[in-house]
């Protein structure tokens, strides 16, 4: 999809989380949009602000405090 109204790149670029990472959750309110649905704006953000990964010791952390391997020592 060519997006000559650069409409879905400034939505990507307002769902970046106060540190400055995009949440790959977003993706899915870009596509609902692209598809014709609304989403209330306040869900947007109550997800923006936790992004949680799940981690392969099988627990799920906030990507800010994913343990490293210096957590481990």
């Amino acid at each position: 999809m060519l997006d000559k109204s650069k409409k879905y790149c400034q939505m990507a670029e307002e769902m970046r989380n106060n540190d400055g990472y995009y949440t790959e959750v977003m993706n899915k309110f870009i596509l609902l949009d692209m598809m014709g649905y609304t989403v209330n704006p306040d869900s947007i953000s109550d997800v923006r602000i936790h992004d949680h990964v799940l981690h392969s010791d099988s627990m799920t952390y906030d990507y800010k405090n994913l343990p490293t391997e210096k957590d481990r020592k």
